[in-house]
């Protein structure tokens, strides 16, 4: 019999890779349809998401001791590695660069980057369905790509990086509401 199993819901479990999908925010965010993004193509297991606060302490009294504590700074950032070469949306990750043909099959498709000052809004999502079926979604309602390409042209899959890190919108692109003050980077939902 096993000992120290906690109470725990196996539903709840969940490995594996999911699907990113990108577009760019060519005017407000509230104006980019969620129907919009566009899948990145396959992508390694291995996606991270991470969240960072940076608190300020304030300490009072002899001993000194926590009374209050605020944050200075919050940033979120995903990072997923794709497999398949798809130019736009390395354009998109990276936050620049020009992108001229269609991508199809006999066609000819050119990236071409340097010399923007600007990086390019993206809305972004990640969606990966957990063994039991049920669904997590991230969205970063507004987001630039970290600027970063490293490709090692080795025997194993070519992987591209997508790190994109989320910047602070007033609205979503899912439904064009407007975020409360506490609600604007991005958002994470389970569907069961």
């Amino acid at each position: 019999m096993a000992v120290n199993v906690p109470s725990l819901t196996t539903d709840d479990f969940s490995f594996g890779p999911g699907i990113l999908s990108l577009v760019a925010i060519t005017s407000d965010v509230a104006s980019t349809p969620e129907a919009d993004l566009v899948d990145v193509g396959g992508v390694r297991s291995g996606a991270s998401f991470s969240v960072s606060r940076t608190r300020l302490d304030v300490f009072q009294g002899s001993p000194k001791s926590l009374q209050k504590t605020f944050v200075t700074e919050e940033s979120a950032e995903l990072t997923v590695n794709g497999i398949e070469w798809n130019l736009s949306q390395l354009s998109d990750a990276l936050g620049a660069g020009v992108v001229t043909g269609t991508g199809g099959a006999g066609t000819t498709t050119t990236f071409k980057f340097g010399g923007s000052l600007n990086v390019t809004d993206v809305a972004a999502k990640f969606v990966h369905v957990m063994p039991s079926g049920d669904t997590i979604s991230i969205r970063l309602w507004k987001a630039q790509g970290a600027g970063d390409l490293s490709v090692t042209f080795g025997d194993d899959l070519h992987e591209i990086p997508y790190t994109l890190k989320a910047t602070e919108s007033a609205t979503t692109w899912d439904s064009g509401t407007a975020n409360g003050t506490s609600e604007r980077l991005f958002s994470i939902t389970i569907v069961r």
